[in-house]
């Protein structure tokens, strides 16, 4: 019995390094897959981090790009809107300069045409005067002429009569002489 006692712990002893040692060849194996597993799913994570960042960033400089190009198509439309918004002002502006232009030409014009029709209606009222002091003229040459006939007639008359007185005392010297 004292080998008994000897040999009991010692079987005990190889059975339990058999079992120690096919758990030790094994759990090597099971931790080192375990840590190969976990090294990988640290790997496939950071992988996976490292693809969702690198596409997170290509989105963020895609949104950037979309977004740099809507800022610069809105600034575009708002530099058109301000130039066509500009250009109506500056056709504003110069539709009323011109209407200014215009109204002070017409009041000019109106001005002048006022002058000129107070201009003509005095030439109007000389040329009535005129026309008036013609017809009086003309009654007085036509009174100058016939008073120049009636002077004429009256000269001839005159001048016939004193013929007439001249030839009678011619004749009465004549006969004055004829008698003496």
């Amino acid at each position: 019995m004292k080998k008994v006692y000897f040999l009991v712990p010692i079987i005990g002893c190889l059975l339990f390094a058999g079992f120690y040692w096919n758990f030790l060849s094994h759990h090597a194996e099971v931790e080192r897959a375990q840590k190969a597993a976990i090294q990988k799913a640290k790997e496939d994570k950071q992988a996976k981090e490292i693809a969702d960042r690198k596409k997170a960033y290509e989105d963020a400089i895609a949104l950037a790009a979309r977004r740099k190009a809507e800022k610069e198509a809105r600034e575009e439309k708002d530099r058109l809107e301000r130039e066509a918004r500009q250009a109506k002002l500056d056709e504003r502006e110069k539709a009323y300069s011109n209407q200014e232009k215009q109204a002070t030409q017409l009041r000019h014009l109106n001005d002048e045409i006022r002058a000129e029709k107070e201009a003509v209606a005095k030439i109007q009222d000389q040329i009535k005067s005129y026309k008036t002091e013609i017809e009086a003229q003309q009654k007085y040459v036509a009174l100058a002429q016939d008073n120049e006939k009636n002077f004429s007639q009256i000269l001839t008359k005159i001048a016939a009569v004193d013929k007439a007185a001249a030839d009678a005392a011619a004749a009465a010297a004549a006969v004055a002489k004829n008698k003496s």
